[in-house]
């Protein structure tokens, strides 16, 4: 009886030792963690035709990282997301779909991955412009360009 006790109770701490406890959400309640904080606006300058896109650079701060993790979102001149950029220098481009294709597929826009290239590379790549680029800061008459228009 008492080998019967003990294997019983060996049963009883391996069902407890396997569950695992879950962490405290430090988040409200439905919100996304990977959210992040708009910290600036940039815009890409190109030599030749002037603005040709703008870069905004959000930022992270989570647990996993230990660090700050910064996140660059570009958009055209209409404010279009075009794609983003890691900083280790990857990307991603995003081309819109053609509607016929978007109702076969049922996808409205392509992703193309971008391996680790300099950022000014990258961003070329994204809104289709030639080198050389050069990113700024990008200030309030900047942002207004485009919504005169």
């Amino acid at each position: 009886m008492p080998i019967r006790i003990f294997l019983l109770g060996l049963a009883i701490l391996a069902i407890f030792s396997g569950c695992k406890t879950t962490e405290e959400n430090t988040y409200a309640e439905g919100a996304d963690p990977w959210v992040g904080n708009l910290v600036a606006y940039k815009k890409v300058v190109s030599e030749r035709h002037g603005i040709v896109g703008y870069i905004k650079v959000f930022e992270f701060k989570t647990e996993e990282f230990g660090e700050t993790y910064h996140l660059y979102k570009v958009l055209d001149l209409d404010f279009e997301e075009r794609g983003l950029l890691y900083p280790r220098g990857e990307g991603m481009k995003f081309v819109n779909v053609a509607p016929e294709v978007a109702r076969v597929t049922g996808m409205t826009r392509e992703e193309i991955e971008l391996g680790p290239q300099p950022l000014e590379l990258n961003l070329s790549k994204i809104l289709e412009v030639d080198m050389p680029l050069k990113v700024l800061e990008a200030g309030p008459a900047d942002l207004e360009r485009t919504a005169a228009n």
